[in-house]
C-alpha cells in the first residue's frame, strides 16, 4: 500500500478523499475514530463543498500524527479552518505535547496562508484553562462484557424501562437500504422541528447512506409498534467502535419507551458482533433528560470542550453561543419550509 501525504519524515496537507488506503494507514494512531477516516470527509466535502485540509505528520512509512480540518467557506460565517464540521469531535491524533504543537503550528501556517479568520478544535488535548467557545458531555460505554453483566449494569430505571417495551408490541429491525435512510429523515425532520432546530438537508443523509451505510460502515436501527417506526437511529462504524450519531422518534409514541427497546437491542447486537465500545454522542450539558438516558446505560461520563483561535488577534478565544442553539419559531414552521432553511443555511454553520 502507498503512503500518503508528506515526505518521509516531514508534515503536509493530505486530501484523504483521493488517498487510497487512509483508513488503514491512519488506523495506527492512537485514539483514531470515525470522524478521522475517509467516508465522513467523503460525506463533508460531497454534502456541503468543504475542502479536506488534513495535516499529516509521518516518520518513514509511519504515520506519527495528525490534525484534520475542513476548510469552510462562507459569506455568512467566514472562511475558517474546522475540525471537524458536523463531528462530535474529532481531536489531534499525537502522541506527545510537542508532535501537537508542531500540528497546530502547521495548522496556523496553513490559515494564514488560505486567508482563515481562525481555527475551530474539537476535543483537542489542550492545556486546562485554556479559553473555550463551547462545553458538552460525551458518555462512553464498553462493550466488553456479557450481556447478562451489560443489562446488570443499567440504572434500574433503564431496565425498567426496557422490560417495559418488551412488554409492548416493539420490536427493533435493522433494515438496510434507501427507504431505510428515507423513514429516518421523515422522523428526524419532526423530532428536528420539536426541538426548535431546522434539519439538516436530505443531500447530506443521502450521501451518508451512499458512502458510509450501504460501505458497511454504519446501520440505521428502527423501533416499530405494530409494523409503524416510532423511533430510529444512525449509528456509524470503526475499527471496533460504535457511534451513535443521530436518532428521532414520534412524541406520542414515547410512553412505550420505544427509545430503551432500540438501544438495548442495539447494544446487545453490537457486543455479539464483537464490537469494543459505544460512543452515545455529545449531549448538552444544559440537556440534563438526554444525559440521564445516557448514563442509564452504565456509559462513562466526560467533559468534552470546543476551542476557537482567532488567526488575527494569534489567540484563544472564550464565549459564543456553540453549537445546539434551538429557535422557538421553528417549532411554528411547517416541515417543508424547515428542510429549505437547513438547506440553504447549514453549510455555513459548519
Amino acid at each position: 500500500m502507498p503512503s500518503p501525504g508528506p515526505p518521509e519524515n516531514g508534515m503536509g496537507v493530505v486530501d484523504p478523499c483521493a488517498t487510497p488506503g487512509w483508513d488503514e494507514w491512519i488506523g495506527r494512531l492512537a485514539g483514531v475514530s470515525f470522524f478521522h477516516g475517509r467516508p465522513w470527509a467523503e460525506v463533508l466535502s460531497r454534502s456541503y463543498g468543504y475542502r479536506p485540509c488534513y495535516l499529516l505528520m509521518r516518520s518513514g512509512e509511519t504515520p506519527c500524527g495528525l490534525l484534520p480540518l475542513m476548510e469552510v467557506k462562507s459569506a455568512l460565517t467566514g472562511k475558517r479552518g474546522v475540525s471537524l464540521p458536523f463531528s462530535d469531535k474529532a481531536p489531534v491524533l499525537a502522541p506527545d505535547e510537542g508532535s501537537f504543537e508542531r500540528l497546530f503550528r502547521g495548522a496556523i501556517a496553513l490559515g494564514r496562508e488560505r486567508g482563515w479568520r481562525g481555527i475551530e478544535l474539537r476535543g483537542a488535548p489542550l492545556p486546562p484553562g485554556t479559553p473555550s467557545v463551547a462545553g458538552f458531555l460525551e458518555h462512553e460505554l464498553a462493550l466488553d462484557r456479557g450481556e447478562k453483566e451489560l443489562f446488570r449494569g443499567l440504572h434500574p430505571a433503564t431496565r425498567r424501562n426496557v422490560l417495559r417495551a418488551q412488554k409492548e408490541s416493539l420490536e427493533t429491525v435493522f433494515p438496510s437500504g434507501a427507504e431505510a435512510m428515507r423513514v429516518f429523515y421523515r422522523l428526524h425532520c419532526k423530532t428536528r422541528r420539536g426541538h426548535g432546530l431546522p434539519p439538516q438537508p436530505w443531500r447530506f443523509f443521502e450521501t451518508l447512506r451512499s458512502r458510509v451505510i450501504d460501505a458497511g460502515h454504519g446501520v440505521v436501527a428502527m423501533a416499530l409498534h405494530n409494523g409503524v417506526p416510532v423511533a430510529a437511529a444512525v449509528f456509524l462504524f470503526f475499527r471496533g467502535q460504535v457511534l451513535y450519531k443521530f436518532g428521532a422518534s414520534e412524541e406520542n409514541a414515547l410512553p412505550l419507551r420505544p427509545n430503551n427497546l432500540l438501544f438495548w437491542e442495539a447494544i446487545r447486537r453490537f457486543r455479539d458482533q464483537g464490537f469494543r465500545t459505544l460512543h452515545f454522542g455529545r449531549t448538552d450539558r444544559q440537556n440534563e433528560g438526554l444525559a440521564r438516558f445516557k448514563r442509564g446505560w452504565g456509559a462513562e461520563e466526560r467533559l468534552l470542550l470546543y476551542h476557537r483561535f482567532d488567526l488575527q488577534g494569534s489567540s484563544f478565544v472564550n464565549g459564543g453561543k456553540g453549537p445546539g442553539s434551538s429557535y422557538r419559531v421553528f417549532r411554528l414552521l411547517p416541515v417543508p419550509v424547515l428542510r429549505l432553511i437547513g438547506a440553504l443555511l447549514y453549510r455555513h454553520l459548519g
